[in-house]
């Protein structure tokens, strides 16, 4: 409706998120899956302290476009920092 298309532009850069939000959870099913459990911890920890830096500094700055950027970003680097750690346990477990 009227409401929704307000804020169009916002709810696409939302989906982008969605999309480094989807990618990022088949990564940590992946690490989960295959043992690594107790060092996600840090992985996450590694994370929440990104996101409070991004949120900190976007926010207020761009109001409810730094907070989308925060989740891009956020999500962003929780995908390759997964897949980073999946890479190197792969690569350890077939050497």
């Amino acid at each position: 409706g009227e409401k929704y298309l307000t804020y169009e532009n916002e709810l696409n850069k939302i989906m982008v998120a969605g999309l480094f939000l989807y990618l990022s959870t088949v990564i940590g099913y992946t690490l989960t899956s295959i043992g690594f459990i107790k060092k996600q911890v840090y992985l996450f920890g590694f994370i929440l302290i990104c996101g409070l830096l991004f949120s900190s500094y976007f926010i207020p700055l761009y109001g409810l476009n730094g907070a989308i950027f925060t989740l891009i970003l956020s999500y962003i680097v929780q995908f390759f920092t997964g897949l980073f750690i999946l890479l190197k346990l792969i690569k350890g477990k077939s050497a």
